[in-house]
């Protein structure tokens, strides 16, 4: 391909700030060419770049979902299958002696296909309260939220699922790509836990919210109403100097000497 083909990659914006450039391209050498409609290719400089981007997703542009797949040597880029994409996904609420491997990769099987463990979160000393792992889901399924854990003893255990990256996904149907506000689905999925009925899907599901799950919906309708009553309390009205202030018009000069309010 000509370098004239090519568009820069920066035009192209990851989830939560910055373009791709923030995942280390200094000197800006990667280019996109348009392929066909909402296709592209990516030229990186080096392996390396490549594996970071690779590494790094799900990307989105617009928050719209922007699936970067590896093309491998066997296969023509029209071969590429675009339907499935990876997450970091965490496991939260697993007791100590149900982490393991083995007890990851079934975990892992709920959600789509294995991908990678990271073996940190498998250690004692893991600062998280979670195990993490990568999981290839297929895009136009809904995603799995969570399940309850048997136990020997006791009721079961709430296991809930976090998606580190996870933009625009609906609420009702758990389908990546719209809004649940444009959604067809009219009601949500509803789980019960025996004590509350709640609904399945909500903001919880990304790894950035502070809520633990469905299950403390409560939090974040709290923490909500914090906000909109500290945006709503009344805030006193500062101190303002006294100001003199000369107003030339027509040549006549007036002078002003009064309380006045300056917003910048």
């Amino acid at each position: 391909m000509e370098e004239d083909d090519f568009m820069d990659i920066n035009l192209l914006q990851p989830h939560q700030g910055g373009g791709v450039t923030d995942v280390g391209y200094p000197e800006r050498t990667q280019k996109v060419s348009e392929l066909e409609r909402n296709k592209f290719t990516i030229l990186f400089p080096k392996v390396q770049d490549k594996a970071r981007v690779l590494s790094k997703g799900p990307w989105t542009i617009n928050r719209e979902l922007f699936v970067v797949k590896d093309v491998l040597l066997r296969m023509s880029i029209r071969e590429m299958n675009f339907s499935t994409v990876f997450f970091w996904v965490r496991f939260l609420g697993l007791p100590r002696d149900s982490i393991s491997e083995a007890n990851v990769q079934l975990i892992a099987a709920k959600i789509g296909r294995l991908v990678e463990i990271d073996k940190r979160s498998l250690g004692i000393f893991f600062s998280g309260n979670y195990v993490r792992a990568r999981v290839e889901i297929i895009v136009h399924k809904p995603l799995a939220a969570s399940f309850f854990q048997k136990q020997k003893r006791g009721s079961p255990r709430w296991i809930q699922f976090k998606y580190e990256r996870l933009q625009d996904y609906c609420f009702k149907c758990a389908t990546l790509g719209h809004d649940y506000r444009v959604c067809n689905v009219t009601e949500g999925v509803p789980i019960s836990n025996g004590v509350s009925r709640v609904d399945l899907y909500g903001s919880w599901l990304r790894a950035e919210c502070e809520v633990p799950s469905c299950f403390h919906k409560q939090q974040l309708i709290d923490k909500k109403k914090q906000r909109m009553q500290r945006c709503s309390t009344a805030r006193p009205e500062p101190s303002l100097p006294e100001l003199a202030l000369v107003n030339i018009q027509g040549g006549i000069t007036k002078k002003f000497n009064e309380r006045i309010r300056v917003d910048w």
